[in-house]
């Protein structure tokens, strides 16, 4: 039933503060009041009390005092706002209180969640995460899940047990020494834009050079959401081939610190750092604990580049991270490091092309030289993943080119040399263009019914725009339920020789799988002249072509259980349009 409420509260010396509470149903079948004191109910009646009858019942402990009472209207207090923690300006309003002071207990306790097939433990110290992984070496450790979330999700990726070291203080240190900054793995990508903006500011120019590529390509990696999550010791082990930050780290001379229950040791980010596709140098049971980012020296010039379809939230299609050194007052090379990603399983040192530069003076003789050995050293198979094989190609020789220019520039703006230079290419600016839609003067005389020349809101827009909008995912399930997964041809001209649903049927939550031999009647349905079968039964003819279909309680049983079925398949010859058969009848021979 739904509850009212009024306050009385009297009392002198010797008297008692009093409430009055009224009660009642929406129906108002039920209806009476309750005068309550500290000590418990004072009075109590059927029918609601008039306010002299509170009072007389008031007076009963003492004379009811005007002065300090609240108004008949006031509703009763529901807590006592002096029993509030003072408001901290860095938290949100939101956040529940018990959690920081969890967060802030001497004995911190790891927590673990079970799943049907997943455990996630987090644990809450960096020597628990140590025996962790030493126990379980194949765990793989989670930050930001901006990687295997996404496997799970879309690729059915199973790992028995994830480890998550977001508690573990000592992954999220930032160590500033005189050589560089050393930069806790677990800090997010955010935060590392952030504290390298603020070296910026603190350092003198000639030492933040690699500071300055790194953040370039943290501005345009992913999108702010994921920048948020993802860290950058995830970016580092993940090895991705295209990734940003990597042949950056590499190029700056960058060292990784490991541990393990073994001890700790210092890794070089250099190429034989990255060993495969997704692979490191690194033993299994070793964390990544943090990464040591250098100051630039004197004369020293780091600049990043890459191409992507997008401007932002896509996957380079080549990136590359660029360092020389000359000596001082001198164009003379004394080192170079050239790395690529996108160019292979790996990001990839271009080491002939650094040793054609090293050594010799910084001129379009020895640039020249490096452009003809980096075609050769950097050979894509045809069938390489991803494609575009001579446009990527062409991308490694732009890259190097744009560095040329932009050293050239740096050299005369040092007084090194007084020759005159090419501009240095400006890079595309990153912000959108707003866009503006523009409609055709409809006159006030106009019927209203009369849609010419004006602007037609699609009908479900407000609904969409604020939300109301209901689709099948917000229609809450129905008793008995059940979710349907197709399973799927993945030969595109094959025989069918054998269909086994008997493992899928033993997952938990799979009912019942479907095939065409559960079909009552007719098993084919006509489209565009020709008769398509709705289950294939013996053969199939594109690749996607329904087989099956698995019924379970969960989407996830039926995804897992059409997973599950065992399709035999025995290639058919590819069928070939020939313009004979064309002619004279049949199409395919």
């Amino acid at each position: 039933c739904g509850g009212e409420g009024s306050e009385l509260y009297g009392g002198a010396s010797g008297g008692r503060d009093l409430r009055s509470v009224e009660f009642g149903c929406h129906h108002g079948n039920h209806k009476g009041a309750l005068l309550l004191d500290k000590d418990g109910p004072v009075h109590a009646a059927r029918e609601i009390l008039t306010q002299p009858q509170l009072e007389q019942a008031a007076h009963l402990s003492g004379p009811v005092s005007s002065a300090p009472s609240l108004s008949w209207e006031e509703k009763p207090q529901l807590f006592n706002k002096e029993e509030f923690l003072p408001l901290d300006p860095t938290q949100e309003l939101i956040f529940p209180p018990e959690l920081i002071l969890m967060s802030e207990s001497a004995s911190p306790q790891s927590l673990t969640f079970q799943g049907e097939r997943m455990r996630w433990v987090s644990p809450s110290s960096l020597q628990e995460l140590l025996q962790l992984k030493t126990r379980n070496p194949a765990a793989p450790l989670v930050m930001g899940n901006t990687n295997i979330g996404p496997d799970i999700k879309f690729k059915g990726t199973v790992h028995p047990l994830i480890i998550s070291p977001t508690r573990v203080m000592e992954l999220f240190e930032v160590t500033q020494t005189p050589q560089g900054v050393w930069v806790g793995a677990g800090c997010s990508l955010s935060e590392l834009q952030s504290l390298l903006e603020k070296l910026l500011l603190q350092s003198p120019l000639e030492k933040t050079e690699l500071f300055r590529a790194l953040i370039q390509q943290l501005g345009n990696l992913g999108s702010q959401q994921i920048r948020n999550v993802a860290s950058l010791g995830g970016n580092i082990m993940s090895a991705f081939p295209n990734s940003d930050l990597n042949p950056v780290l590499a190029a700056g001379s960058c060292r990784v610190s490991v541990i393990s229950n073994g001890g700790r040791r210092e890794v070089p980010l250099d190429q034989n750092f990255f060993v495969s596709f997704g692979k490191t140098i690194l033993k299994p049971e070793e964390i990544l604990l943090s990464v040591f980012i250098p100051f630039s020296r004197k004369g020293e010039f780091v600049r990043a580049f890459r191409q992507a379809p997008r401007k932002e939230s896509s996957f380079s299609t080549v990136t590359t991270g660029m360092r020389v050194f000359f000596s001082e007052g001198s164009r003379v090379v004394q080192d170079v490091s050239i790395y690529y990603g996108g160019m292979g399983p790996t990001t990839v040192s271009a080491s002939k092309t650094c040793q054609a530069i090293t050594s010799r003076r910084w001129d379009e003789e020895t640039l020249s030289r490096a452009y003809d050995i980096l075609l050769e050293e950097l050979v894509l198979p045809p069938s390489a993943p991803g494609g575009k094989v001579e446009f990527r190609r062409s991308l490694t020789l732009s890259f190097l080119f744009k560095f040329n220019l932009e050293v050239l520039q740096r050299l005369r703006d040092m007084n090194v040399i007084t020759d005159e230079v090419p501009e240095k290419m400006q890079p595309l600016p990153k912000e959108i263009q707003p866009s503006l839609q523009e409609f055709q003067h409809v006159s006030k005389s106009q019927s209203e019914q009369d849609p010419v020349g004006r602007p037609m809101m699609h009908r479900s827009a407000l609904s969409q725009a604020t939300g109301e909008a209901v689709y099948c995912d917000d229609i809450p399930t129905t008793d008995g339920e059940l979710f349907l997964a197709l399973v799927t041809s993945s030969r595109a001209k094959a025989r069918i020789t054998g269909l086994d649903v008997s493992e899928a049927l033993q997952l938990p939550g799979v009912v019942d799988v479907i095939t065409v031999k559960d079909i009552p009647g007719k098993k084919v349905r006509e489209m565009c002249g020709y008769e398509e079968e709705l289950l294939a039964e013996s053969e199939v003819s594109c690749v996607g072509q329904m087989l099956c279909a698995v019924l379970a309680d969960t989407r996830a049983h039926a995804r897992r259980g059409a997973a599950a079925v065992k399709v035999g398949y025995e290639d058919l010859p590819e069928p070939i349009f020939t313009t004979e058969g064309v002619q004279t009848g049949p199409a395919l021979s």
